[in-house]
Protein backbone atom coordinates (compact mmCIF):
# COMPACT_ATOMS: atom_id res chain seq x y z
CA UNK A 1 0.00 0.00 0.00
CA UNK A 2 1.30 3.44 -0.89
CA UNK A 3 1.63 5.83 2.01
CA UNK A 4 1.12 9.51 1.36
CA UNK A 5 2.84 12.07 3.52
CA UNK A 6 0.62 14.78 4.99
CA UNK A 7 1.52 18.35 5.79
CA UNK A 8 -0.59 20.68 7.91
CA UNK A 9 -1.85 24.24 7.58
CA UNK A 10 -4.00 26.54 9.69
CA UNK A 11 -6.80 27.55 7.33
CA UNK A 12 -7.11 31.26 6.78
CA UNK A 13 -8.74 33.68 4.34
CA UNK A 14 -10.27 31.95 1.32
CA UNK A 15 -9.42 28.47 2.65
CA UNK A 16 -11.13 29.20 5.95
CA UNK A 17 -14.22 30.51 4.14
CA UNK A 18 -14.31 27.37 1.95
CA UNK A 19 -13.91 25.07 4.96
CA UNK A 20 -16.68 26.83 6.90
CA UNK A 21 -19.04 26.66 3.90
CA UNK A 22 -18.19 22.96 3.39
CA UNK A 23 -18.75 22.24 7.09
CA UNK A 24 -22.09 24.08 7.05
CA UNK A 25 -23.24 21.82 4.17
CA UNK A 26 -21.96 18.79 6.05
CA UNK A 27 -23.76 19.79 9.27
CA UNK A 28 -27.00 20.43 7.35
CA UNK A 29 -26.76 17.01 5.69
CA UNK A 30 -26.14 15.31 9.03
CA UNK A 31 -29.19 17.11 10.43
CA UNK A 32 -31.31 15.92 7.49
CA UNK A 33 -30.15 12.33 7.98
CA UNK A 34 -30.87 12.53 11.72
CA UNK A 35 -34.37 13.93 11.11
CA UNK A 36 -35.09 11.15 8.61
CA UNK A 37 -33.88 8.50 11.07
CA UNK A 38 -36.01 9.97 13.87
CA UNK A 39 -39.12 10.23 11.68
CA UNK A 40 -38.83 6.62 10.49
CA UNK A 41 -37.52 5.05 13.69
CA UNK A 42 -34.34 3.99 11.90
CA UNK A 43 -31.18 3.42 13.94
CA UNK A 44 -28.71 2.43 11.21
CA UNK A 45 -28.33 2.50 7.42
CA UNK A 46 -25.93 0.55 5.22
CA UNK A 47 -25.25 1.21 1.57
CA UNK A 48 -25.22 -1.78 -0.77
CA UNK A 49 -24.72 -2.10 -4.50
CA UNK A 50 -28.51 -2.19 -4.95
CA UNK A 51 -29.52 0.52 -2.50
CA UNK A 52 -29.73 0.99 1.24
CA UNK A 53 -30.77 -1.33 4.03
CA UNK A 54 -32.20 0.26 7.16
CA UNK A 55 -32.30 -1.21 10.65
CA UNK A 56 -34.66 -0.61 13.58
CA UNK A 57 -32.98 -1.71 16.79
CA UNK A 58 -35.33 -2.50 19.64
CA UNK A 59 -38.55 -2.35 17.63
CA UNK A 60 -40.19 -4.65 15.12
CA UNK A 61 -41.06 -2.21 12.32
CA UNK A 62 -40.18 1.26 11.08
CA UNK A 63 -42.46 3.94 12.54
CA UNK A 64 -43.88 5.03 9.18
CA UNK A 65 -45.17 3.20 6.07
CA UNK A 66 -43.04 2.96 2.94
CA UNK A 67 -40.61 0.21 3.91
CA UNK A 68 -40.67 -3.50 3.24
CA UNK A 69 -38.76 -6.40 4.73
CA UNK A 70 -36.82 -8.24 1.97
CA UNK A 71 -36.19 -11.96 2.10
CA UNK A 72 -32.93 -13.07 3.77
CA UNK A 73 -32.38 -9.73 5.49
CA UNK A 74 -32.79 -8.45 8.99
CA UNK A 75 -33.27 -4.91 7.71
CA UNK A 76 -35.73 -2.88 5.70
CA UNK A 77 -35.68 -1.32 2.23
CA UNK A 78 -37.86 1.27 0.56
CA UNK A 79 -41.07 -0.21 -0.83
CA UNK A 80 -40.99 1.63 -4.15
CA UNK A 81 -44.32 0.06 -5.18
CA UNK A 82 -46.13 2.32 -2.72
CA UNK A 83 -46.47 6.11 -2.87
CA UNK A 84 -44.97 6.38 0.64
CA UNK A 85 -41.98 4.25 -0.33
CA UNK A 86 -41.37 6.27 -3.50
CA UNK A 87 -41.54 9.51 -1.51
CA UNK A 88 -39.11 8.18 1.12
CA UNK A 89 -36.68 6.99 -1.56
CA UNK A 90 -36.80 10.40 -3.25
CA UNK A 91 -36.27 12.16 0.08
CA UNK A 92 -33.28 9.92 0.87
CA UNK A 93 -31.82 10.51 -2.61
CA UNK A 94 -32.04 14.28 -2.09
CA UNK A 95 -29.56 14.14 0.80
CA UNK A 96 -25.96 14.90 -0.09
CA UNK A 97 -23.12 14.51 2.39
CA UNK A 98 -20.16 16.59 1.16
CA UNK A 99 -16.95 14.66 0.55
CA UNK A 100 -13.40 15.96 0.96
CA UNK A 101 -13.24 16.13 -2.86
CA UNK A 102 -15.90 18.88 -2.69
CA UNK A 103 -13.62 21.12 -0.62
CA UNK A 104 -12.05 23.84 -2.77
CA UNK A 105 -8.96 25.12 -0.96
CA UNK A 106 -6.50 25.11 -3.85
CA UNK A 107 -4.72 21.83 -3.09
CA UNK A 108 -4.50 19.25 -5.86
CA UNK A 109 -5.44 15.65 -5.01
CA UNK A 110 -2.60 13.13 -4.91
CA UNK A 111 -2.87 9.70 -6.53
CA UNK A 112 -0.91 7.00 -4.73
CA UNK A 113 -1.40 3.39 -5.66
CA UNK A 114 -5.10 2.91 -6.28
CA UNK A 115 -6.17 5.72 -3.94
CA UNK A 116 -6.82 9.40 -4.39
CA UNK A 117 -5.98 11.58 -1.38
CA UNK A 118 -7.56 14.98 -0.76
CA UNK A 119 -7.02 17.88 1.62
CA UNK A 120 -9.08 17.17 4.74
CA UNK A 121 -10.24 19.77 7.28
CA UNK A 122 -10.28 19.13 11.01
CA UNK A 123 -11.47 21.45 13.76
CA UNK A 124 -8.74 21.39 16.39
CA UNK A 125 -9.64 23.58 19.35
CA UNK A 126 -10.91 26.75 17.69
CA UNK A 127 -8.76 26.48 14.54
CA UNK A 128 -9.49 24.66 11.31
CA UNK A 129 -6.44 22.61 10.31
CA UNK A 130 -6.01 21.36 6.76
CA UNK A 131 -4.24 18.02 6.40
CA UNK A 132 -2.89 18.09 2.85
CA UNK A 133 -1.51 15.14 0.89
CA UNK A 134 1.90 15.38 -0.71
CA UNK A 135 4.49 13.08 -2.18
CA UNK A 136 7.57 15.29 -2.03
CA UNK A 137 7.17 17.15 1.25
CA UNK A 138 4.99 19.97 -0.10
CA UNK A 139 1.44 19.96 -1.53
CA UNK A 140 1.02 21.36 -5.03
CA UNK A 141 -0.14 24.10 -4.68
CA UNK A 142 -0.46 25.13 -1.04
CA UNK A 143 -3.93 25.96 0.33
CA UNK A 144 -5.14 29.51 -0.23
CA UNK A 145 -4.23 32.06 2.49
CA UNK A 146 -3.16 29.38 4.99
CA UNK A 147 -0.27 29.16 7.44
CA UNK A 148 1.94 26.06 7.39
CA UNK A 149 2.57 24.33 10.72
CA UNK A 150 4.93 21.51 11.62
CA UNK A 151 3.55 18.04 12.20
CA UNK A 152 4.67 18.31 15.82
CA UNK A 153 2.70 21.56 16.20
CA UNK A 154 -0.40 19.84 14.80
CA UNK A 155 -0.11 17.00 17.32
CA UNK A 156 0.53 19.46 20.15
CA UNK A 157 -2.65 21.34 19.15
CA UNK A 158 -4.62 18.07 19.12
CA UNK A 159 -3.31 17.04 22.53
CA UNK A 160 -4.09 20.45 24.02
CA UNK A 161 -7.59 20.39 22.51
CA UNK A 162 -8.27 16.89 23.83
CA UNK A 163 -7.00 17.85 27.29
CA UNK A 164 -9.41 20.81 27.36
CA UNK A 165 -12.28 18.56 26.28
CA UNK A 166 -11.42 15.96 28.88
CA UNK A 167 -10.06 13.44 26.39
CA UNK A 168 -13.46 12.81 24.79
CA UNK A 169 -12.25 13.08 21.19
Amino acid sequence: MSEVERVYFIAGGRSLEAVKAWDALRQAAMGAFAAFFDKAGITKAEGTRTGHIFYTEGQADPLIPGFRHPARSSGWIFDRKTPEGKALAEEWASFYLPHASDLEVGVSPVMAGMRVHFAVPELVGDAWVLSCPCLCGKPKPEPFDSTPIKTSEYWAMKEASEALEGGTK
